[in-house]
C-alpha cells in the first residue's frame, strides 16, 4: 500500500490513480453480476424469435409467431398458415401471466389483441419500449429489458367450419399435462447497434475484405427459426424453472 507525507500535488495525483485503481475491480463486481442475471433468465433473445404456432391437445403447427425489437419499439406478428384470424390475446409485461386457481391463464387480464380479420391477413402488435412497457437502457434498469410474453390465437378455415385454439410456443406451460391450455416464455429486449440487422446476433455481422476478416463476437445468438440450430427448446417444466413463478388469483 503507498503511503506518504505531505500534500503537494504529486501526492495528491498518485492518492487518486490509487482510488480509481481499488474502485474499478469493485464496480466490475457490482456490473458483471447485472450482466449475468439478465441473460440467465430470460429464455429467448436478444434478437428474432419465431415461435411456431401450435394448436390443441396435439400441438399441430398452424403458423408462427414473430416476436422482435427495435430501438423504439417491440413488434409481436401473428402469421398463420392457411388459417384465418378470429381473435388474437396477447400479455406482455413484468409481471408474471396472471393464473386462476386452477392454474389457467386468466385471458381477461391479457391487455392487447384484436378481433376477427379477414381471410389471409395477418396481425402485428407495436408497443413503444419507453411509453408502453418502460424498458430503459443500460444495466442499472436491466430488469425493465426482460418481459413476460404470452400468445393466443383462435383461428378458423374459411368454408369448412373448422377451428382451432393455439399459442406461441414458449419455455413453460401453464399445465404441464394439458398443452392445450397455454405456454408462455420471457423475451430479452436489447437496443440494436448502428448497422445491426433485426435478425442478426447481438454482436453484429462479420466481414471481409482483402486484407482483413471479421466474426462476431462470443455474444447472445439471435434465437430464430431462419437459423441453423436456433430453434427453441420444446416447453418442459418439469425440468426447466420459469423465470418468474405466476400469481393466482
Amino acid at each position: 500500500m503507498f503511503t506518504s507525507r505531505g500534500s503537494g500535488p504529486g501526492v495528491r495525483r498518485r492518492a487518486r490513480l490509487i482510488a480509481a485503481a481499488s474502485v474499478a475491480p469493485l464496480l466490475a463486481l457490482t456490473l458483471t453480476p447485472s450482466a449475468l442475471a439478465v441473460d440467465e433468465t430470460a429464455d429467448f433473445g436478444p434478437g428474432k424469435y419465431t415461435a411456431d404456432l401450435l394448436a390443441g391437445a396435439k400441438q399441430v403447427d398452424v403458423g408462427d409467431v414473430e416476436v422482435f425489437n427495435d430501438q423504439q419499439n417491440l413488434y409481436i406478428e401473428v402469421l398463420p398458415d392457411g388459417w384465418t384470424i378470429k381473435e388474437v390475446k396477447i400479455y406482455v409485461g413484468d409481471d408474471p401471466v396472471l393464473v386462476n386457481k386452477a392454474g389457467l391463464p386468466v385471458l381477461g387480464k391479457f391487455p392487447y389483441g384484436v378481433g376477427r380479420l379477414p381471410a389471409g391477413e395477418t396481425y402485428q402488435l407495436t408497443l413503444d419500449l419507453r411509453e408502453d412497457l418502460g424498458v430503459k437502457w443500460g444495466w442499472p434498469w436491466a430488469d425493465t429489458q426482460v418481459k413476460n410474453v404470452a400468445v393466443k390465437v383462435e383461428l378458423a378455415r374459411e368454408g369448412t367450419g373448422e377451428a382451432a385454439s393455439a399459442w406461441a410456443e414458449g419455455a413453460t406451460f401453464f399445465k404441464e399435462k394439458t398443452p392445450a391450455n397455454g405456454q408462455w416464455f420471457s423475451y430479452l429486449i436489447q437496443k440494436p447497434g448502428k448497422g445491426h440487422f433485426v435478425d442478426s446476433p447481438a454482436g453484429g455481422l462479420g466481414y471481409t475484405t482483402p486484407r482483413r476478416r471479421s466474426t462476431p463476437g462470443p455474444t447472445s445468438p439471435a434465437r430464430s427459426c431462419t437459423s441453423p440450430g436456433s430453434r427453441p427448446r420444446s416447453p418442459s417444466p418439469a425440468t426447466r424453472s420459469a423465470p418468474r413463478r405466476p400469481n393466482t388469483g
